[in-house]
């Protein structure tokens, strides 16, 4: 039987083992050992094989693998190398803390989905940055080697049946992701149930007080009150202290929800993300039409976030288009953050400029000229919320917070939501971006 392989029938394998290689998840040994096992079968072998086979040390077989072409990740590679890191975890050959690197080579906002995408951010340590995620999960009980257990049939030695276990993993994570999304929504319709519950009991129990208070200032005016005044005498204790009972029962209907970042950050993620298409173009021409109704008369540099479009965030582009069509005097700049640091860069929208999506599935220049921060007139703020003194809940790492304090005096800071604001936010502190407005479909809200 003829056998005459090609480098390219194996070009998953291949980019496994190109970054298995690189994170030391897969052996020089094992790759030398696969070639000669080709090259021993084949007919004819292609020398690739045979370089391969005779290759000295680890650069030369990613050389090697780097010439083929088509090599890359994709949704089946990138499982699989998360498969290899599980075996590799439990027969404690890779240390997991170490193996989580791996998650900066797997590109997993393009190559998994929405929920594996979203289990990886907040099982690592990039979910201590609160880097935004596709989908809130409540993953506290939740272990990252139970996480990785799911890619498990994922093994070296079983390539071929890769295909198959990758449809079949697909089939799982969407019944899990559309789980995911029903218990959301059934939580939020309970929690709205609960609101309204506590506020008929707020009602009731206010309707009961005003009716012991009626009937107590009726009573000097009841025939009689007099003959019962000894009788009134007696139960007052009783009374007061059925009163001051019926208070302890009743305080906690009368206490507030709590109104944290971490509680509204969670809330208005889900409904942001529950947009439908149609809803989210409507909200973001509405945004642009309040925008246009800005004084920038003394505006000469604009600082714009870049959205996540997967993540429904404003449409900062077409403010962008806008300002290139109707304010070219403007300068407009963009941000590149580093995760590591915090600190943001402002990149200079023009002909250097290059963008590119991130690992964490956000777009950022990658070249082009750098503009000093205290060129800035105008930051544009993402956000998730804001509540009505001026005050917003970002994703919770305080890039913002931080950028803003570099800024010069009389730099304006301007926020875009697609919701109203919220009363308050119990949990703002000194170093939170005071806004001097906020832009809402709906209205343009100004504080100073």
């Amino acid at each position: 039987m003829i056998f005459n392989p090609k480098p390219t029938d194996y070009k998953d394998l291949l980019t496994v083992f190109r970054i298995g290689l690189t994170e030391r998840l897969v052996d020089r040994a094992y790759v030398i050992g696969w070639a000669d096992a080709i090259v021993k079968a084949a007919t004819k072998p292609e020398e690739f094989f045979f370089e391969l086979s005779l290759a000295k040390n680890k650069n030369r077989v990613i050389e090697l693998i780097d010439a083929v072409p088509g090599i890359g990740l994709n949704t089946v590679t990138a499982r699989a190398l998360l498969g290899i890191l599980y075996h590799n975890v439990s027969l404690q050959k890779t240390d997991l803390k170490k193996g989580t690197a791996l998650f900066d080579h797997l590109d997993t906002r393009r190559t998994l989905s929405e929920i594996e995408f979203s289990f990886i951010i907040q099982l690592t340590d990039e979910y201590d940055w609160n880097v935004p995620s596709v989908m809130p999960l409540d993953i506290s009980e939740t272990n990252l080697l139970d996480f990785l257990s799911m890619y498990k049939e994922f093994e070296i030695d079983n390539y071929r049946s890769w295909g198959e276990i990758n449809e079949k993993l697909t089939l799982e994570f969407k019944s899990l992701e559309n789980k995911v999304k029903a218990d959301y929504k059934a939580k939020d319709k309970a929690e709205k149930k609960e609101t309204i519950k506590r506020r008929v009991n707020k009602l009731g129990v206010l309707l009961i007080l005003l009716a012991l208070l009626s009937v107590l200032i009726a009573s000097p005016f009841i025939d009689g009150f007099h003959e019962n005044t000894s009788l009134l005498g007696k139960l007052w204790i009783p009374i007061a202290w059925g009163l001051i009972f019926l208070g302890k029962l009743i305080y906690p209907l009368f206490q507030k929800a709590p109104r944290t970042k971490q509680l509204f950050r969670q809330r208005y993620l889900t409904k942001r993300l529950n947009l439908s298409d149609a809803v989210y173009a409507k909200l973001n021409q509405r945004i642009l039409s309040q925008f246009q109704t800005v004084d920038l008369s003394a505006v000469k540099c604009i600082h714009l976030f870049l959205p996540i479009i997967e993540n429904n965030e404003p449409n900062t582009w077409l403010i962008r288009d806008w300002l290139k069509s109707n304010h070219p005097e403007i300068m407009v700049v963009f941000p590149k953050t580093n995760f590591r640091t915090l600190a943001m860069k402002s990149y200079a929208d023009d002909e250097q400029l290059r963008i590119e999506t991130s690992r964490y599935g956000i777009p950022e220049p990658v070249a082009g000229n750098v503009v000093d921060v205290h060129e800035i007139d105008m930051v544009i703020l993402p956000l998730l919320i804001f509540d009505k003194l001026g005050y917003r809940v970002g994703y919770g790492k305080g890039f913002y917070d931080r950028f803003c304090a570099l800024c010069k005096p009389g730099t304006q800071f301007i926020g875009l939501s697609f919701f109203e604001p919220v009363d308050s936010i119990e949990d703002v502190n000194e170093y939170d971006v005071w806004m001097h407005a906020c832009i809402t479909p709906e209205q343009i809200w100004r504080w100073h």
